[in-house]
């Protein structure tokens, strides 16, 4: 995945960022991995 970078509206940067692999997070344990994943990302954001 590219460069996130801090901006106003950080959660739509890691959606389309993000959005070709959705159909790999179909089960449920996938969907909380991508949560925690996201999650991780936007405290990294924060720290920057």
């Amino acid at each position: 995945m590219e460069n996130i970078k801090a901006t106003p509206y950080p959660i739509y940067e890691i959606y389309k960022g993000l959005e070709r692999y959705f159909g790999l997070f179909t089960r449920e344990e996938s969907i909380w991995s991508l949560c925690r994943y996201i999650v991780g990302l936007l405290a990294d954001i924060a720290r920057k």
